[in-house]
């Protein structure tokens, strides 16, 4: 008995709240920022790209690296240059693999563009340990 009352309950709530959730929805589906995004999906995903790799280039700039890696650090220019470089050849390699822009292109984007400097940086120390080593040994 107790649960066809919660059904019961349930179903009415529901149907009480479907009413402006639907008088809402067509009310969006009517706004501007739907027609923007419906006749400038290409504008707006190179938009979020070029957002995503500005905002990645600044973060893996400033980004703390590991303490073994701190001995001979990079200067901050050289780390935004390789984020921003890698950040284009991310976009571009995605471009090429997806055959044209997609929804993910600014996450690859900024991703690559955040992790580049830490990768290159930890690859730098990593081969000057390496050669040194050989050299002493």
């Amino acid at each position: 008995m107790k649960l066809a009352v919660f059904w019961a309950l349930a179903w009415r709530l529901a149907l009480f709240l479907s009413v402006p959730f639907l008088t809402l929805r067509r009310t969006f589906a009517a706004s501007p920022l739907v027609d923007l995004v419906a006749d400038y999906p290409t504008e707006l995903i190179l938009l979020g790209s070029m957002l995503c790799l500005f905002l990645g280039s600044l973060l893996g700039t400033f980004y703390l690296v590991p303490d073994d890696v701190k001995k001979q650090p990079m200067s901050l220019s050289i780390k935004f240059l390789v984020s921003v470089s890698f950040g284009i050849m991310a976009f571009i390699y995605v471009l090429h693999i997806d055959k044209g822009l997609t929804l993910l292109n600014p996450l690859w984007v900024g991703g690559v563009a955040f992790i580049a400097p830490a990768i290159v940086e930890i690859t730098r120390a990593w081969l000057i340990k390496a050669v040194s080593s050989k050299m002493e040994g």
